[in-house]
């Protein structure tokens, strides 16, 4: 279920034509304690809701290419995107239930690993000729990246690399003497950057030393102090821990 309180109102210079008719909101998604989440979304509102409220919101999703149009006006200039794709997440939308969340299959099969889905089954859509194969996201998983996903499914044997893996160790080996380290791995995407450092960490936590990471998304690099508030949560969990 998505539960959210209501924040406010949204003023729009131009809806979807099937939202013409209802009021945006800005609502703030909360726990099952009923504590705001940080993550805020802008609603259709359907039941009259107000400021303070609190509501179970629904959400469609799809992914694929979309044709966006320019909508000047005297003063402004929009942008609005149109096809096949947007028409779809649209229907998701409208046939999920309040507090749900559906998808497409390709958008399901992007995700997959990712988050935790429900084959609903085939939907008919309107101005669709086939029907519609729908999923419902039911909720994340502590995986983020691609190999902590390939590495559940069972990764193939790794071979080579033992120049890079040797460097890794020469530099673990100073910061031990007191001598702090840093290393970059740079590559072009594919190369085992990924692989090279899971192979790395296997090893040091086979010797039982502690090892945090911090991870980021590209479109999180906006906040450049995020890995280190990462990790600093990481060690405060660690030292309640001890």
């Amino acid at each position: 279920m998505i539960l959210a309180q209501v924040m406010g109102t949204v003023v729009s210079t131009r809806k979807d034509a099937a939202l013409m008719s209802l009021k945006l909101l800005l609502v703030r998604e909360v726990d099952g304690k009923f504590q705001a989440t940080g993550n805020y979304v802008v609603a259709a509102d359907a039941v009259g809701a107000g400021t303070g409220e609190l509501v179970r919101i629904r959400v469609g999703l799809n992914s694929g290419e979309v044709l966006v149009r320019a909508i000047a006006g005297d003063l402004h200039m929009d942008y609005t995107a149109v096809g096949q794709t947007t028409h779809l997440a649209a229907r998701m939308e409208q046939m999920a239930e309040p507090g749900t969340i559906l998808a497409t299959a390709g958008l399901a099969k992007l995700v997959e690993g990712y988050v935790q889905t429900r084959r609903r089954g085939e939907r008919d859509i309107r101005g669709l000729t086939q029907p519609v194969e729908v999923y419902e996201v039911l909720g994340t998983v502590p995986l983020r990246t691609r190999v902590q996903i390939a590495e559940r499914r069972g990764l193939s044997r790794f071979v080579g690399r033992e120049a890079e893996l040797a460097q890794l160790e020469r530099a673990l080996r100073l910061a031990l003497q007191g001598r702090g380290q840093v290393v970059a791995l740079a590559g072009e995407p594919g190369v085992g950057k990924s692989r090279l450092l899971l192979e790395f960490v296997r090893t040091e936590q086979r010797t039982q030393r502690q090892v945090m990471k911090a991870l980021r998304k590209l479109y999180e690099k906006v906040n450049p102090e995020g890995h280190e508030r990462v990790l600093l949560s990481d060690i405060k969990d660690m030292q309640e821990k001890n």
